[in-house]
């Protein structure tokens, strides 16, 4: 869990000049020392951000768990403090989201519903200034695919906790919807891709699932996860290619 040592020059440089460090280091391969490099600058402009962007980027690359769940209550607790001081920029409030939505998965039944309604209001929020905004997409996208894959007793549990604030509106064609569209907009992500593959293998929509799949392969990786996100995606694959044909339909 520790943080990579700050190197000499971040400590020297310009506000902008270490924001431009940590995106090399971060697009190089090392969020952790991103992350080191960023808390050399404080609450400068776009560095929060950046910050929930490597924590969320060391959670995909640690193993399901407690080092993963570490790095999300991190990120979570940047995110909290940057909403302490009114609403963000779009670009802040996805990774904001997005980092809520992460954490919803692994919470405890209440926080984990509380989460959600989170993520599902700010990428609600961004998408009244970007109405093509990829990633707000995904974030509406997983929430409604996490709530349709709960289990009846789940679900009930999930209404029973928040009311009449559970999320309305939530169906596997809203799922569909906003994650086609997530890839739309965002093509170059390649988590966008390997989400809308897990959707369409649930539904048992094969071959749709496998395209999807291949196009995650396929996307260049840009973010560090990438290329892990990208086995499970092969993974997928395999599954498929592994079905016994389907008679045809008489």
């Amino acid at each position: 869990m520790a943080c990579a040592p700050i190197p000499a020059q971040a400590q020297e440089a310009s506000p902008a000049q270490v924001l431009a460090r940590a995106d090399s280091v971060y697009f190089a391969g090392g969020p952790a020392e991103a992350v080191a490099i960023l808390e050399t600058v404080g609450d400068a402009r776009g560095a929060a951000w950046r910050v929930i962007r490597s924590m969320t980027a060391l959670s995909l690359l640690a193993p399901p768990g407690a080092e993963r769940d570490q790095w999300l209550a991190r990120g979570l607790e940047v995110a909290d403090r940057i909403l302490e001081g009114g609403t963000p920029d779009t670009e802040t409030l996805y990774w904001v989201g997005a980092v809520e939505g992460l954490r919803s998965l692994t919470a405890e039944a209440r926080d984990a519903g509380e989460l959600a309604l989170r993520a599902q209001r700010h990428a609600q929020l961004i998408l009244t200034v970007d109405s093509l905004h990829g990633g707000a997409h995904n974030i509406l996208g997983r929430v409604n695919y996490e709530i349709m894959i709960l289990s009846r007793a789940r679900r009930f549990l999930g209404r029973l906790v928040l009311g009449d604030r559970f999320p309305r509106d939530i169906s596997w064609e809203g799922a569909e919807r906003h994650l086609r569209r997530a890839t739309e907009s965002w093509p170059h992500v390649v988590l966008f891709h390997l989400d809308l593959a897990r959707l369409y293998e649930r539904r048992e929509r094969w071959a749709e699932a496998r395209q999807a799949a291949v196009q995650a392969v396929q996307t260049p990786s840009l973010h560090p996860p990438d290329d892990r996100l990208k086995e499970e995606a092969r993974a997928v694959i395999r599954r498929l290619d592994a079905l016994p044909p389907r008679s045809p339909p008489r």
